[in-house]
């Protein structure tokens, strides 16, 4: 109401002729949310209107774009404009409404990993801070080896209760490793533990186990990691912490054996709450989180990027990306669609 809308998107456009000479400008916005008649006032024409998947994607052999959700697997050839839909499971047994990874490798198979929210049962004594013998919320992998149009038989990781999945890489050998948060039942207090799998995820190894072995409570623990390999061959993983910073810890071995452990705390500071690691195309780390808010704004109100170009040493200035003022932006998913495209969702 007072033009500052108008005056940020005039100073974008003004930035982007400046230093780009020529871009698009997409914004999502919900159907329902009155700024679109504003937006439509700046000149913005509609592009597509109708749901577009949340993520993660994955980009596929042909050039597709591949995610999937609830019991499906969605598959666009346009940008996302249209997505064709392919059942993942047969039975109803399966369902992908909480976190899952997703990744095409080398050889073009597509792997899933996922929480089966159609067995999630989450019972937390407040009083006791301990969780009820039946919660779980087990981890699964699916593959696909023809671009997700049909799926083999869901591999079990874990039968107990599991927490947001953040990430899924292969390594130059081929290897796979996939991080899963898991629940210490008698400690009340979440753990994350590296799996790997040297066959393309038909079979998946648990390695060792991270655990800060200080606190109690639902959300306690070193949780929600995210990883990506280094140029030197480690693998590196951050995890989420209630300790004012993610904390790290590194493989030599392909994911097999870590250190330190218990990991140690990152120079990266955050505000409780997840993040998501990549490798660009041009070879640079980028990092999607909740860093220490701005002047004005609360914990997850802001989203921020920061860019590596030495491997994690030093980092760019956190960068916001994304505000949402009373109100969360958070567990973001990055997806790197060709180089100097990204699609960054949150949920």
């Amino acid at each position: 109401g007072h033009g500052l809308g108008c005056a940020l998107f005039t100073a974008v456009t003004d930035v982007l002729r400046t230093t780009c000479g020529h871009a698009r400008i997409e914004l999502n916005v919900n159907r329902h949310n009155s700024a679109v008649t504003f937006y439509r006032h700046l000149g913005l024409t509609c592009a597509r209107e109708g749901d577009f998947p949340l993520g993660p994607f994955a980009n596929l052999k042909d050039g597709s774009v591949i995610t999937v959700a609830g019991r499906e697997a969605l598959v666009s050839s346009d940008e996302g404009k249209t997505w064709r839909k392919y059942p993942v499971f047969r039975d109803k047994k399966y369902e992908m409404k909480s976190g899952r990874v997703i990744l095409c490798l080398k050889s073009g198979a597509v792997v899933v990993n996922f929480l089966n929210s159609a067995e999630w049962k989450h019972h937390w004594n407040v009083q006791t801070q301990r969780p009820h013998p039946d919660t779980r919320l087990p981890t699964y992998s699916v593959r696909s080896t023809d671009g997700g149009k049909t799926w083999e038989d869901p591999v079990l990781i874990v039968n107990e209760y599991s927490g947001d999945m953040r990430g899924l890489v292969q390594l130059e050998d081929g290897t796979l490793v996939s991080m899963v948060q898991r629940l210490n039942y008698e400690e009340g207090r979440n753990y994350s533990q590296p799996y790997w799998s040297a066959d393309e995820g038909r079979t998946w190894h648990g390695a060792d186990v991270m655990d800060c072995g200080k606190e109690h409570g639902d959300h306690s623990g070193l949780i929600e990691p995210t990883l990506v390999q280094l140029k030197d061959g480690r693998v590196w993983t951050l995890l989420r912490s209630y300790h004012g910073c993610f904390y790290e810890a590194f493989s030599s071995d392909s994911g097999r054996t870590w250190s330190p452990i218990p990991p140690r705390k990152s120079k990266i500071a955050s505000t409780g709450s997840p993040g998501s690691l990549a490798r660009l195309s041009d070879g640079s780390l980028i990092l999607v989180y909740n860093a220490p808010p701005t002047q004005g704004y609360a914990r997850r109100e802001e989203l921020f990027a920061a860019f590596s170009d030495d491997d994690g040493e030093t980092w760019t200035k956190p960068l916001v990306i994304a505000r949402n003022s009373g109100a969360r932006v958070a567990y973001p998913n990055v997806f790197e669609r060709c180089p100097d495209e990204l699609w960054i969702s949150t949920y």
